[in-house]
């Protein structure tokens, strides 16, 4: 009935093998089943594989993925996953094979068709060269990250659009422990008057580390895409306006600003910025012919 299997073989030159193959089943009209096993050689080559998987090579991995989705009612939604996997080779980082899984569950809530509402649960373990010292190759220590996210969006009418999110990041490896939290709004108006569209947000973030940080997907110019890491301490806020001039010509503009609490200075280098604060300005025209 609704079940459906489905896989893909490929060689590369040196006769090397990577596979992926999986199930899916709609059990019923409100469960929807998903398994994926994926076994890529170590030996295989591809230039622009992008097949599943952690690894962005496709190459010395073997996984098993399990995914589930539940329409619990009209209103609630529960989606989750569960996947281990190995690396059949050595990694950056690792000087030995290394394992790991990671589980993520969410369930989203619609009280009307105009919101959405949702809570996310991600823990990922993965596994590094440890910090302690060992005589000969270093062993391996797990990476131990979760994150749990709140996250509300409202379309109050037809101009004003928000959205608002807070999320928290725990980081674990050897004797080192960090957290971290972001918390956003965001605003979208519509002017009817005027052909234009603005795009704020206001975010405070606090992290104990680089390793604690929080990606963030933001707005940003046609073309650009835009998922920058709020780490430190700070705020950041950006403003963008999209100005449509007749049919055919588009102009946009975008500042952001970076402002952090606990830094004197920011990068290093000839990008190095004597101060705790660091803007940009973005301006594109797009012209239809």
């Amino acid at each position: 009935r609704k079940l459906n299997f489905f896989g893909e073989t490929a060689m590369s030159d040196n006769l090397k093998l990577a596979s992926v193959n999986g199930i899916t089943w709609q059990m019923n009209s409100r469960l929807d089943f998903m398994s994926i096993y994926r076994n890529y050689d170590k030996a295989y080559q591809t230039l622009y594989g992008a097949g599943f998987g952690e690894s962005s090579s496709n190459a010395g991995e073997v996984g098993i993925y399990f995914g589930a989705n539940a329409r619990l009612s009209s209103k609630f939604n529960f989606t989750t996953y569960y996947d281990q996997f190995k690396f059949t080779y050595l990694k950056w980082q690792t000087d030995d094979y290394s394992e790991g899984r990671e589980f993520f569950a969410e369930l989203n809530y619609f009280p009307r068709r105009s919101s959405h509402f949702y809570v996310r649960l991600r823990n990922k373990i993965t596994e590094r060269n440890s910090q302690l010292d060992y005589e000969g190759l270093k062993s391996q220590s797990e990476v131990n990250k979760t994150s749990i996210r709140f996250n509300y969006s409202q379309e109050v009418n037809d101009r004003w659009t928000i959205k608002t999110r807070i999320e928290w990041v725990n980081y674990q490896f050897d004797k080192d422990i960090a957290n971290g939290v972001l918390f956003f709004q965001d605003v979208i108006l519509k002017l009817f008057n005027l052909p234009m569209k603005i795009y704020w947000r206001y975010a405070i973030f606090d992290t104990d580390s680089y390793d604690a940080r929080i990606y963030a997907y933001e707005n940003d110019l046609l073309g650009v895409f835009s998922i920058p890491s709020y780490y430190n301490k700070g705020i950041r806020t950006y403003l963008m306006l999209r100005y449509d001039i007749g049919k055919k010509i588009d102009v946009w503009l975008r500042y952001d600003l970076w402002s952090y609490a606990n830094q004197k200075d920011i990068s290093s280098g000839l990008e190095k910025i004597n101060g705790s604060e660091k803007s940009t300005v973005k301006i594109q025209l797009k012209i239809k012919i």
